[in-house]
């Protein structure tokens, strides 16, 4: 016997070897589709509020992410919320134990030397290719935009604080920037490394906010890493990258222990080799 669907196919209404109902069975799997895509949707949801959460320190490190608070926190079922707590555990923001649960990970000093050593074979290659193969006018504008955003900084008295307002435009054209650079490697496997290593970075650039004067000058060795890819000057862009990478770690580091006279002790036993420098320091 032969039913003709909605749809306009025609489906045998029994598979004759079982006597199913190939109509329910479609359906049911329509159905379970259905669902699992709700759930992935959701999870998606939850991993970005929670992503976004952890990175503007409103979920601080050590801060115990339950299950069930959670889901009855986001108005979600626990399934969703479970798997995005996993993918934030392999970016490497949330560890996952039997004992605790999930829990935001520490800002720890071997961790802040590993990123950066990772930043530094990264980034400063990207500058290079953006140097080399990048679209003049969009590094061209967004220099035009990073020495707005720096002549404000600049007109802030020294000691007064910087305006959220305007750590805001900051971090926009940075982020602006940041994305130029990867596209313009061309290339899809250093994209995808630069966009989880940049994750972690945006944690870490809420600590500078701690000191006005180092926003300042990272405002200007942005510009000059920018300013050095404008100029198709690669070598002059990867070192730029390079220093602006230094002096980033030394204010992290610093930031964390409160004690920027152990900083030369604490690189020299992390071995953090070329990234800080006793120049400077």
């Amino acid at each position: 016997m032969v039913s003709r669907r909605r749809d306009g196919f025609s489906a045998p209404a029994t598979c004759p070897a079982v006597g199913l109902d190939l109509g329910y069975m479609l359906d049911a799997y329509c159905r379970h589709i259905a669902i699992e895509g709700a759930h992935v949707r959701q999870s998606q949801v939850v991993h970005h509020k929670l992503r976004d959460q952890i990175l503007e320190w409103h979920l601080l490190p050590g801060a115990i992410l339950g299950e069930a608070d959670l889901a009855q926190r986001l108005g979600v079922s626990r399934t969703p919320v479970r798997e995005a707590l996993r993918a934030l555990e392999r970016e490497g923001l949330v560890a996952i134990t039997p004992q605790r649960g999930a829990v935001v990970t520490d800002i720890s000093i071997s961790s802040v030397s590993q990123l950066f050593q990772m930043r530094d074979a990264l980034e400063t290659y990207a500058a290079r290719l953006a140097a080399r193969q990048g679209e003049l006018e969009v590094f061209e504008q967004l220099a035009t935009e990073l020495h707005q955003v720096h002549s404000r900084l600049e007109a802030i008295p020294v000691g007064a604080p910087i305006p959220d307002e305007l750590h805001l435009a900051h971090r926009s054209v940075i982020s602006r920037f940041d994305d130029a650079i990867r596209a313009a490697t061309r290339n899809t496997y250093l994209q995808t490394a630069l966009r989880d290593v940049y994750g972690h970075v945006a944690r870490l650039r809420r600590l500078s906010q701690l000191n006005p004067a180092r926003t300042r000058q990272a405002s200007a060795e942005h510009i000059a890493i920018c300013l050095a890819i404008c100029a198709r000057d690669e070598s002059v862009a990867a070192q730029k990258t390079g220093e602006h990478l230094r002096n980033s770690l030394r204010n992290v580091l610093a930031a964390l222990v409160q004690d920027v006279t152990a900083l030369s002790a604490m690189s020299t036993e992390l071995d953090l080799g070329d990234l800080v420098s006793e120049e400077g320091a």
